[in-house]
């Protein structure tokens, strides 16, 4: 068998093993979104690297094309949950709602689709070919139009994704989170590159350059877990103190606008007919002044509601955040 062959085989089965770590880790921690969809960006690179590997190990056409099809399992969906992930833990979101999923997931989906049914339109690749590459052999595939849209659209996601993390790194304040920033947004840029690569440089030399950078991603968040232990405690620090608590907390930022709320208050809201935002309180409860006027207040202070015909009464702490002159930053319990 040849060198390189063995070498880049090892890679890739050292970088499966490792992605799959990383899926059931996190995915036994807990069950916050932020976890979910790491878990299941990872899950969608394991899967699309354990594609190549078998590729680059048979040497029939068919079965190539076979375990391209598997890659395709996963491969469509990396880039929108890179970009979902980075949403998540910039808390650029909170969660992910159904209108921002179909948003966010209806290109993978097509796309998926499109390459299941390539066979019968042609739309996503046009021709197949086996060509050999420093002494193995590799799969060539002639571009098709859904191609085109589907790389255009992995492209502003890993692009928007290393803007998200760039913004964060610039705009946060404390020194021992902004190295969290630096490993997310050198481990996004990675793909981002690989990319452009494939665009240009896959005619001449057949190679999936993605399926050798991607791993490096991972090894770069390794370093972060290992170094900073980041997602670790942030993660954790949010399920057991804030998202699990039974009581409902709501944080304000500058101009009482939602910045964060938790499951407890929302089921509250929703009781009431209200669903919350990251929109500013006034424009939330702009139907109910006398509601408005208690969650506006930032004194503690205690309050009853009809609810379903019954009377309930309820607390309302409120707890200044960061600089006791500040009044920007307040969270509602």
């Amino acid at each position: 068998m040849n060198t390189s062959k063995i070498l880049l085989s090892l890679y890739l089965i050292l970088a499966v093993i490792l992605a799959q770590f990383f899926v059931a880790y996190f995915f036994s921690k807990g069950k916050t979104s932020y976890r979910k969809a790491f878990s299941a960006l990872v899950l969608c690179i394991s899967i699309y690297l354990f594609g190549y590997l078998m590729i680059i190990n048979t040497n029939n056409l068919q079965e190539m094309i076979f375990w391209n099809q598997i890659q395709y399992f996963g491969l469509p969906f990396i880039s929108v949950l890179w970009l979902l992930v980075a949403l998540l833990y910039t808390k650029t979101i909170y969660s992910l709602k159904t209108r921002t999923a179909f948003l966010l997931f209806s290109v993978p989906v097509i796309t998926f689709f499109v390459r299941l049914t390539n066979l019968w339109h042609h739309l996503f690749y046009t021709e197949w070919e086996m060509r050999q590459t420093f002494g193995y052999y590799s799969l060539y595939m002639e571009r098709g139009l859904w191609y085109y849209v589907n790389i255009s659209y992995t492209i502003l996601c890993l692009l928007l994704t290393v803007i998200i993390y760039l913004v964060g790194y610039l705009k946060n304040k404390a020194g021992y989170t902004k190295p969290h920033f630096l490993v997310f947004f050198f481990a996004s840029i990675l793909p981002l590159i690989s990319i452009v690569l494939i665009i240009f440089a896959f005619k001449e030399w057949a190679i999936d350059y993605s399926a050798l950078i991607m791993p490096l991603s991972l090894l770069i968040i390794s370093y972060g877990i290992l170094k900073y232990d980041f997602l670790e405690i942030r993660t954790l620090a949010r399920e057991m103190i804030f998202e699990n608590n039974f009581a409902g907390m709501l944080v304000y930022g500058p101009g009482n606008r939602i910045i964060d709320y938790n499951k407890a208050a929302e089921k509250f809201f929703k009781t009431i007919n209200i669903s919350l935002n990251n929109h500013p309180i006034e424009d939330i409860l702009a139907r109910d002044p006398n509601l408005l006027e208690i969650f506006e207040s930032d004194r503690s202070c205690d309050f009853s509601l009809m609810i379903d015909g019954e009377e309930r009464f309820f607390e309302i702490d409120v707890v200044p955040l960061g600089d006791s002159h500040d009044g920007n930053k307040r969270m509602l319990k």
